[in-house]
């Protein structure tokens, strides 16, 4: 079985480099099974990006990032604290390509992680190449805000069993996104 190595985003450039290199040197800190070794987080610095939304962008609660094209945001799930999306084909109900948990409690264990920067928010993810040239990955962003705020804190990603070119995809969804400032409608003057 071949074994791969721990990636750091931004996950469209390193990961396609990854799948595209069949080296066992590459496999440093693998497992046989595919899980991620626990080592010393790497770090990527990047800026905090809170520019408004911009063209082509989708907004969520102060996260903006775009979709790949002929796919959509659907809601999954509704939670007193949380939602559930899914990242889809526009064409396809049933398949999706990415899936997030948006609130504050998610279900993510730090262990046998790394940690990067994608866009100025921290970042764990622990990636898995599976049988049949099959990915995996598990992602926590750490969003720079606090429970009082109102807004969401913690965006748990994760895609399953994709083949390289939907893994490829969801990766570039996940590189996308960032904090954004949400634009204020520009108030008309009274008489106008």
């Amino acid at each position: 079985m071949l074994r791969h190595a721990r990636y750091v985003l931004p996950a469209v450039l390193l990961l396609a480099a990854a799948c595209s290199s069949d080296s066992d040197a590459d496999a440093e800190g693998a497992t046989q099974d595919g899980a991620v070794a626990a080592g010393a987080p790497a770090a990527l610095a990047t800026p905090m990006d809170t520019t408004p939304l911009r063209a082509g962008e989708t907004e969520l609660t102060g996260i903006a990032f775009r979709l790949p094209p002929d796919h959509a945001l659907r809601t999954t799930t509704i939670g007193a604290d949380f939602r559930m999306y899914a990242v889809a084909p526009t064409a396809d109900t049933a398949a999706t390509l990415l899936e997030f948990y948006l609130g504050d409690r998610p279900q993510f264990d730090p262990n046998a992680t790394r940690q990067s920067m994608i866009n100025g928010i921290v970042a764990r993810d622990r990636v898995a190449k599976l049988a049949e040239d099959r990915w995996s990955r598990e992602m926590l962003l750490e969003l720079p805000r606090t429970t009082e705020s109102g807004l969401p804190t913690r965006v748990h990603l994760f895609y399953n069993r994709l083949p390289k070119p939907d893994a490829l995809r969801a990766d570039s969804v996940i590189a996308t996104m960032r904090c954004c400032i949400a634009m204020q409608p520009v108030a008309s003057k009274p008489g106008r």
